[in-house]
């Protein structure tokens, strides 16, 4: 997990459109369902045997009434189960496949108003409709709403002009043209201000939950860390760890060079910690120059072995006017059925104090022993 990442990744804000998009998705599939279902009826019963076109109305009814239920249930099965691409892919392909039904509709509105009605004339009702529910209401990307569009005037021109004599009228097709750039104009325009404020809204968040000066997570971010790994570990089984680090003798590197030398020290030392980690671990800065690693999904045995690591590591590191550098020692514990909060960190604590104790620049658990390593008795 790189906590140091000032910029907002992709995935993250791809997630949050999601999961706004998943919302608002399922209360549209209701309200079209249940329109497709009365259109259907009303169809098939007044029009259907006096209406020559009302059988391709139809046949989009019933493909639109059969897509809308499947896709309302599927939808929710792939969010809940974490496969969002997925789920993507679900929106975005019945969103296509919804807006060139109502396309064709518009055709076929279009095409009876020139055998019947007037000449020269289109109905683009339906096909308006269509560009309200890819481009106005939901949050898909510009460049797909841009293509999807596309295809939806080619469908058009190219059908209207293989089943009428007449050719276009410009000033009437003009109106669908110009509606069509504005609702690319909009989805882009949308897309660039929901980014802007998912950014300030995430880095204001980083900053209240971060340490300014080492990037880990601070103290008030702590106990939600701890509760998210207690409740997979009961509901799921999935163990964890915490390793309290230290750096030795950090009150020495104050008095002798200086505060400014000491903030680079802790700077040097949260970067080994997040350079180490892993993307389900997590860093805070406890107090001072401690640290406490929360490692999901790993056992005391593995949690040693990362401890060992980072010693090794922040033992060979160059500090800059430092000499002769600084060691760490570290207290490493899995949770266990019975601990809370409070009782694992003082666990962790006390195996700290206990290395510490027994010469620093050393790891100490409950459950491993090593060449670096002392175990609690």
């Amino acid at each position: 997990m790189n906590q140091t990442d000032n910029s907002i990744s992709d995935s993250s804000y791809f997630l949050h459109k999601l999961e706004s998009n998943v919302f608002l998705y399922k209360r549209i599939l209701i309200i079209l369902g249940i329109a497709s279902l009365g259109l259907l009826i009303r169809n098939y019963l007044v029009f259907y045997h006096v209406y020559p076109i009302a059988r391709f109305y139809f046949y989009i009814y019933v493909i639109s009434t059969l897509l809308i239920p499947a896709t309302r249930i599927l939808l929710p099965i792939l969010y809940r189960n974490k496969r969002y691409l997925f789920s993507n892919l679900t929106i975005l392909t019945s969103c296509a496949i919804l807006f060139y039904s109502l396309v064709l509709m518009s055709v076929l509105d279009s095409i009876s108003i020139k055998d019947y009605k007037y000449v020269n004339d289109y109905n683009f009702t339906a096909y308006i409709f269509g560009l309200v529910l890819v481009g106005f209401t939901l949050r898909i990307n510009w460049k797909i709403s841009a293509g999807i569009f596309s295809g939806g005037i080619a469908l058009f021109t190219s059908l209207y002009y293989r089943y009428t004599p007449t050719e276009f009228n410009l000033q009437s097709i003009l109106p669908l043209l110009i509606i069509n750039i504005l609702a690319v104009y909009f989805s882009y325009s949308r897309e660039k201000f929901y980014l802007i404020l998912f950014r300030d809204s995430s880095r204001y968040r980083n900053q209240s939950i971060k340490d300014s000066l080492t990037q880990t997570y601070n103290r008030r971010h702590l106990s939600r860390l701890l509760r998210d790994c207690f409740i997979l570990k009961k509901s799921q089984g999935k163990p964890f760890s915490c390793i309290f680090a230290d750096i030795d003798h950090f009150k020495s590197v104050n008095d002798r060079y200086g505060h400014e030398a000491g903030d680079r020290v802790l700077r040097q030392f949260a970067d080994v910690l997040l350079h180490e980690c892993r993307s389900s671990d997590s860093i805070v800065r406890y107090g001072g120059e401690e640290f406490l690693m929360v490692l999901g999904n790993t056992r005391a045995s593995e949690a040693g072995t990362i401890a060992e690591r980072i010693r090794s590591h922040v033992e060979t590191l160059e500090m800059s006017g430092i000499s002769p550098g600084i060691t760490s020692s570290f207290g490493i514990t899995e949770a266990r059925e019975d601990d809370s909060e409070d009782s694992l960190i003082k666990r962790a604590d006390m195996l700290l104090y206990r290395a510490k104790e027994e010469g620093r620049n050393r790891c100490c658990t409950d459950r491993l022993t090593s060449k670096n390593h002392i175990v609690l008795p």
